[in-house]
């Protein structure tokens, strides 16, 4: 789960430790650490916090903008400046800072990423991004050969795009189009024709997106260790999010790590249900885990830029804030508490409408169920009685636990959109 640091908020900071996440995701500033900022100096010890928590930092590195070791560029309508990028004036320089801080943080820093979603935040060009994530590779790799890269995240629409714009080019226009309007419904302007279609991506930002998307599996491959998608989607949107970038590593004839970020469908000014947020939280991380990415992190620990993918609540109140953990925050705990350690995880692919994953946790199994619609399931266990336990908590944070027995090694369980977890008991 993202959060932040002690420093940043030591409350929330507490709470993040206590749901018992075991990654985070923080930046770090170029700009910063050269005009030693207290910025800089809280990251050290924020780290140092972290790494004695147990917890993984995937550090980002930020070129920053408006300062002097950058190109002066202009903002992109819309970005805010802390969010934005310029490329360096010296990448000698800037190969320099990467060497010094992957040195520094030896040990503690393993994970790296060259900036989020750059064809959105970066005021250089695509070129001019891959530039900067090679000569972050090769300076991070000969400061640590053990240290692993990320390009820029990505998010899911700009993995979907260009995923469309393969179906359209290969001529598939009927799939091309019906992925599009499935996928961006409520979000961008449905498409009806092939000629509507070309026009939508043949716009400057949108062949932007699909132009960096290519290139991160074939040109620039070499130079990435570990491939990022972010779906602040529904589960459905996630896996093929995921398959696709799958299906693009095979055409190019490799197969690396991908870690996500997750979090429940996040459009700004669309609220989503405290039930159906409780319910994304098992949902996204059942299909992602469970069909071979590494680290999932939940974006985010607070509602974020009007959208509800927070599983805390924060309220202001004169000058300071108060929290409280939604009914979500408790389904990450448990959820932590079933799967951490988990040994290996099995997509069991059954019917169209059911979701069975199967995790191997000290050596016992256990499942996570749901159905898009209601369907009743036969499971074979190798016990005489399992427990099930909802993974949506009543008003008190209490879930419900039932056991039941098996009749001919088979349990036959009533499955519904809210996931269950199925142990042999």
């Amino acid at each position: 789960m993202t959060g932040p640091g002690p420093s940043q908020n030591g409350e929330l900071y507490q709470l993040y430790l206590d749901s018992g996440a075991k990654i985070t995701w923080w930046g770090l500033s170029w700009k910063d650490v050269a005009q030693n900022t207290s910025l800089w100096s809280k990251l050290n010890s924020d780290i140092d916090d972290a790494v004695n928590h147990g917890v993984t930092v995937v550090m980002q590195f930020k070129t920053g903008a408006n300062w002097s070791k950058v190109e002066n560029r202009v903002l992109t309508p819309g970005l805010e400046e802390w969010k934005a990028n310029s490329p360096p004036k010296d990448l000698n320089e800037y190969r320099d800072f990467v060497s010094q801080m992957v040195e520094h943080f030896k040990g503690k820093v393993k994970y790296w990423e060259v900036l989020n979603e750059p064809y959105g935040t970066f005021l250089g060009s695509n070129d001019e991004y891959f530039e900067l994530l090679r000569a972050t590779y090769e300076a991070a790799h000969a400061a640590d050969p053990d240290i692993k890269i990320t390009h820029g995240g990505v998010a899911s629409g700009a993995y979907i795009e260009a995923e469309v714009n393969d179906l359209l080019y290969s001529g598939k226009i009927d799939e091309a189009m019906n992925l599009f309007n499935w996928f961006f419904e409520n979000q961008r302007s449905r498409v009806e024709s092939e000629t509507e279609l070309r026009s939508v991506l043949g716009q400057e930002q949108d062949q932007r997106v699909i132009g960096y998307v290519n290139a991160l599996f074939s040109n620039y491959s070499s130079y990435i260790d570990i491939y990022e998608f972010h779906s602040y989607n529904p589960y459905d949107k996630t896996i093929r999010v995921l398959n696709y970038i799958k299906s693009k590593m095979a055409q190019n004839g490799f197969e690396k790590p991908v870690r996500a970020k997750v979090g429940t469908l996040a459009l700004p000014g669309v609220l989503v249900s405290e039930n159906t947020r409780a319910k994304d939280v098992v949902r996204n991380f059942a299909v992602t885990l469970g069909n071979g990415v590494g680290k999932v992190l939940w974006f985010t620990m607070t509602d974020a830029e009007n959208r509800s993918n927070g599983l805390v609540d924060a309220k202001q109140e004169g000058g300071s804030f108060t929290y409280a953990p939604k009914p979500a925050y408790y389904t990450y705990k448990l959820i932590v508490s079933k799967l951490e350690g988990f040994s290996s995880a099995e997509n069991l692919n059954l019917d169209e409408n059911i979701f069975a994953y199967k995790f191997i946790v000290d050596g016992k199994p256990i499942h996570v169920l749901w159905s898009s619609s209601n369907a009743n399931l036969s499971l074979d266990l190798s016990t005489n009685r399992a427990k099930i336990t909802n993974s949506v908590p009543d008003s008190q944070a209490n879930f419900s636990v039932q056991e039941i027995g098996a009749v001919n090694g088979k349990i036959t369980l009533a499955l519904t959109e809210t996931p269950l977890f199925v142990e042999e008991a």
